[in-house]
């Protein structure tokens, strides 16, 4: 039986399809000790595919500077070239630019396995950092990323923070994960994908209130596997585009490489 099927990918490097027999494979157990389907005989196997030139960044995220009139905004890209950010206090206006600098990590940089492996291990792209400075105090502020050349993400927007507002409001929570639009040997999370609606829903409520996330550790339960890293980047991106997203770290983030020449763990959000 041949027929079409969808899934929602993130869509910076290419990706492999295979077509395995049908075989359980039993003394082979995902992490609900369910047995894991056989992949021993490959019946076919795609090109790599990738996808169209020009189609802007992902994993938007923004962060707190030390700076109250500052916001950092967070994003990865597929390769080094140069990309920005452009914001205004109007949608149709975003003429200011702020540039973005680069920076990446590879797999020696990861301390032990999986994610140090062919396993887990997948190229994270670029992961770009852009400060926008000079806000204005309890302002919406209208903002893209990306650049002429590669492309430009949709249209996001923020509240700047303001310092003489009698009230803070914060979402608060710990140990989310990460769902996957397909099946997987290791144990995701459905249950965060309501957990970002409802967040997302109440940011909305909110309207040109300020507002910020603290996400106290187990951000995506991720453990080593970058392409779920991958996921849980894209799935927050809804919330974490709109309003500051801060971590702490928790038991599934304390593994890094001190030998990589890295002074700390470098987290992709700061």
């Amino acid at each position: 039986m041949v027929g079409p099927m969808e899934l929602d990918f993130p869509i910076r490097a290419d990706w492999i399809f295979r077509w395995t027999q049908s075989e359980v494979d039993l003394t082979r157990l995902d992490e609900d000790h369910n047995p894991l389907p056989g992949t021993a005989h490959l019946l076919s196997q795609s090109e790599p595919l990738g996808f169209a030139a020009g189609r802007g960044p992902e994993q938007v995220h923004l962060a707190f500077t030390d700076v109250e009139s500052e916001m950092r905004v967070m994003f990865v890209a597929e390769d080094a070239e140069e990309r920005y950010v452009r914001y205004g206090e109007e949608e149709e206006k975003m003429d200011e630019v702020a540039l973005a600098r680069v920076e990446r990590y590879e797999r020696d940089d990861m301390c032990d396995a999986p994610a140090n492996t062919s396993v887990g291990w997948r190229d994270p792209g670029w992961v770009f950092d852009g400060v926008i400075k000079c806000l204005k105090k309890g302002v919406r502020y209208y903002y893209q990323v990306g650049s002429d050349s590669k492309g430009w993400s949709k249209t996001h927007s923020f509240v700047s923070r303001n310092e003489d507002s009698d009230e803070t409001i914060a979402f608060l929570f710990g140990d989310m994960g990460t769902a996957t639009p397909y099946s997987t040997f290791l144990r995701t999370q459905d249950e965060s994908i309501s957990t970002v609606k409802w967040i997302l829903r109440d940011i909305e409520a909110l309207g040109d209130k300020p507002a910020f996330i603290s996400h106290v550790g187990d951000t995506s339960y991720a453990r080593g596997y970058e392409w779920l890293w991958d996921q849980y980047f894209v799935q927050i991106e809804p919330v974490a585009s709109k309003v500051a997203y801060h971590v702490c770290i928790g038991n599934h983030e304390t593994n890094w490489n001190p030998c990589s020449g890295h002074s700390k763990p470098l987290l992709l959000i700061q």
